[in-house]
């Protein structure tokens, strides 16, 4: 039995399943992340973005004065934590392939009797998923790709603040995929990214072909992510292979771990806009087409 992400309904229907049927779990992320909730001691949401976070849930005048008041605090923690009953039937899982194995690690550290062995597997190839047909590549563009989604644990305020500090924005556009997400939050995303960038700012609020969304991405020669936790990995990889300079914080599990595998990972606190060196470009291609070619990921689908 493959679960394509822990939905409550999985999860509750994992004790009807035949102890002689082996329960694989493909993690996505936001389905394991209230289980690693204790791994950041921060939260996922920065000051700013938690705090709008908050007030887009604040409650009607009625409810607020009976004292259900979300607070900032809260809302740096957006995943939920299970509960005893929820982590009791997880047990029943037999291998867990989340994004990454960092994250295995950490579910492992933070869930006691949490005891599934980890396979390695992914979505998407290079050749067939995150580049254009013929696989070619240019110089990327002068453009920024800023964030993935119309999610929160973007951190869109806090990452705005980021670009607008580097200076260098002459002739630049500032693109931000928003189709998929919150939409009151989208809302207000568009709004700071206008009275920042003005024209220079781009949201992308449909949903593109795949092509021309690989190549406006094209036009973009850095990447930032302002994530804590793991995210956007598709985006990563398909401008990795542009040869995009890929901004990350060093809280986001994916900071070391495309490291790791010899992606040269620019620090977003300390975010320049220099573009990417050829020799790192040449290296950042082959590691993500040597992770992530064809032939590697059929043989762990094997």
């Amino acid at each position: 039995l493959v679960c394509h992400v822990m939905t409550p309904t999985h999860l509750a229907a994992l004790p009807r399943v035949p102890a002689r049927v082996q329960v694989a779990w493909l993690g996505w992320g936001y389905d394991y992340y209230g289980l690693i909730n204790d791994a950041f001691a921060d939260g996922l949401l920065q000051p700013a973005t938690a705090a709008l976070g908050a007030r887009l849930a604040a409650p009607c005048a009625e409810v607020a004065a009976q004292g259900a008041v979300p607070t900032v605090l809260g809302h740096s923690r957006p995943y939920r934590r299970p509960d005893a009953r929820q982590r009791e039937l997880l047990e029943r899982v037999d291998i867990f392939s989340p994004v990454i194995d960092t994250e295995y690690h950490l579910v492992r550290r933070h869930l006691p009797g949490f005891r599934a062995r980890y396979v390695r597997w992914n979505y998407g190839t290079a050749e067939d998923d995150y580049t254009l047909p013929g696989g070619t590549r240019g110089a990327p563009g002068r453009n920024i790709l800023a964030g993935n989604s119309a999610t929160a644990t973007n951190n869109h305020i806090e990452l705005f603040e980021r670009i607008r500090r580097t200076g260098d924005l002459e002739g630049r556009l500032v693109v931000t995929p928003l189709s998929y997400g919150d939409a009151g939050y989208r809302t207000c995303v568009i709004k700071v990214g206008r009275e920042l960038f003005g024209d220079a700012f781009v949201p992308l609020v449909e949903f593109l072909p795949k092509d021309r969304y690989i190549e406006l991405l094209g036009s973009c020669g850095h990447v930032m992510m302002n994530h804590v936790r793991q995210q956007a990995l598709g985006n990563l990889f398909i401008s990795g292979l542009l040869g995009a300079k890929l901004h990350l914080g060093r809280a986001n599990p994916l900071y070391h771990w495309l490291g790791s595998l010899g992606v040269p990972v620019s620090d977003i606190g300390q975010a320049d806009l220099e573009p990417l060196q050829a020799g790192d470009a040449d290296a950042q291609v082959g590691a993500l087409r040597r992770e992530f070619g064809r032939e590697a990921q059929r043989a762990r689908t094997r």
